[in-house]
Order: C-alpha cells, then sequence, then structure tokens
C-alpha cells in the first residue's frame, strides 16, 4: 500500500476523530503495536497508550481541529506536520451538548510519522508540543 497524501490524510484524520468519539478500539488500531506517543502522556507501546486513555476524565468533552496539514517524505514512512487546536471541557452533572466554550484550550504543533503495514497506514509516531495554552479564568 502507498502512502499516499489521502491515505495518510485519513489515518490523521481517522485518529483524532475517533480520540473525540472516545472510540478508543478505532484509534488503536490506528497506532502500530511499538508507537512512539506524547501527546498528552508520554508513552511507548500500544499498550501503554491503552492504559493511558483509561486515566482520561471520563466527563471530558473535547474536539480537536487539525489545519497546516503538511508532508515529508521518509526513507519508508511519511512525516506529518499540522497545528492542532482542542476546545474541551468537564461536563458538568446534567449537563447536555452544545456546551458552552471560548477560545481552544490548546494549540499544539503536531509531527506524525506514518508507516505502511500488512494491516495498512498506521501511526508510528505522535509527537505533540503545546505552544498555546489558555489561561485559566481569574
Amino acid at each position: 500500500m502507498t502512502l499516499d497524501y489521502d491515505a495518510v490524510q485519513k489515518v490523521i484524520y481517522g485518529y483524532w476523530n475517533a480520540l473525540d468519539r472516545r472510540d478508543y478500539p478505532v484509534m488503536l488500531d490506528l497506532l502500530t503495536e511499538d508507537v512512539e506517543w506524547r501527546a498528552g502522556a508520554a508513552c511507548d507501546g500500544r499498550a501503554a497508550v491503552a492504559k493511558a486513555l483509561e486515566q482520561r476524565p471520563t466527563k471530558l468533552v473535547v474536539r480537536h481541529f487539525i489545519s497546516n496539514l503538511a508532508m515529508e517524505d521518509g526513507d519508508d514512512a511519511r512525516e506529518v506536520f499540522f497545528l492542532l487546536a482542542a476546545f474541551g471541557r468537564i461536563a458538568r452533572d446534567g449537563e447536555a451538548s452544545p456546551y458552552p466554550s471560548g477560545v481552544p484550550h490548546v494549540i499544539a504543533d503536531v509531527r506524525a510519522t506514518i508507516v505502511s503495514t500488512q494491516d495498512g497506514p498506521k501511526i508510528a509516531k505522535m509527537h505533540a508540543s503545546v505552544v498555546i495554552r489558555a489561561e485559566e479564568p481569574a
């Protein structure tokens, strides 16, 4: 399988969409077994990522927006770069969508490595570096 732009984009968007919907099995299936994951927590391996996801607050509501997606060819992979804006909050008891929101909670530079596997494209590395963090209300 080739790692063309559309295939890589599908993996990146699929990963963040699954995370937002808390569909962890789908999200984890998009990672290699030995993934290097630095997005909120530092984890090595899919099992460690799964364990970190169990620690997320159950009432956390978050949506990630991706922009400025760019790619570079690697030896056997594609290096992907993008900006990520995350809007989120901990839902209060009895609160339902649509949730109040303000500015993005964080804006991060993300670098990912996508590799071709027999099961299709997978994420081998995901590194997010926070550039801007929203101030807490006074």
